[in-house]
Parts: structure tokens; sequence; C-alpha cells
């Protein structure tokens, strides 16, 4: 007995004004959504909160070899500082805008280490 296959299938429409989400057993469509980019924005970000909340948890520390899809000379922006923390916010094209609240060694270590002409 043959198991079941079920995927999603993720297609964007022609104008790029939405997306159609596919459900697909075996090859054939079972049903589909179209979503806005507010709609695939939040999509994305429950779907990033569910990662998080995962026991399988993301590693703290990035693997060597690990390949990564790099956004060029993102925007970026500092907040006010909030409780002795820095507020760092980065624009990456499809997640949107990502916060980061450091402590102050470490946006000082973050600093000095962007500033070095080589990295060790």
């Amino acid at each position: 007995m043959s198991q079941s296959k079920m995927e999603l299938r993720l297609e964007l429409s022609e104008d790029r004004l939405t997306a159609k989400l596919v459900m697909m057993m075996d090859g054939a469509d079972l049903g589909h959504m179209f979503l806005d980019a507010g709609d695939l924005s939040g999509l994305i970000a429950n779907l990033a909160k569910a990662r998080a909340d995962m026991a399988d948890m993301v590693p703290l520390n990035l693997d060597p070899h690990a390949r990564l899809e790099a956004v060029v000379d993102p925007s970026w922006q500092l907040a006010p500082d909030s409780g002795g923390l820095r507020n760092l916010a980065l624009r990456h094209p499809g997640l949107g805008w990502l916060a980061f609240r450091m402590n102050m060694e470490s946006s000082q270590r973050l600093g000095s280490g962007l500033s070095r002409k080589t990295i060790p």
C-alpha cells in the first residue's frame, strides 16, 4: 500500500500582487487560497512564531559551512534605547523589518566587528 503524498505549493500571480497557496495530494489540487502581501506577511509571521516555539530550536551558533542567502546592503535603522538596550532594525525584502534588542556589550562588539577590515 503506497503512502499518499501531501504538499503545499505557492504560486505568484503574473501581476505579482497575489500569491496562490495550493494544497495538493498525490498531484491533485485539494484546494487553494489567494493571499495579498499583507495576508502573506501574516502567514510568514505565524510560521516564524511557530518555528521559534518548537522544541527543536534554531541552533544558537551558525554552522561555519552554512550557506545563507544574504541581503546585500540592507536598509537599517537604530531605534531609541529602551531600558538600557539598543534597538536595531534590519529590512529583509521578504520578511520585512526584523528587530533586534541588544545590551550595550553586544552592540559595542557588533559595531567593533563591523568596523574591522577583516573578520576573524
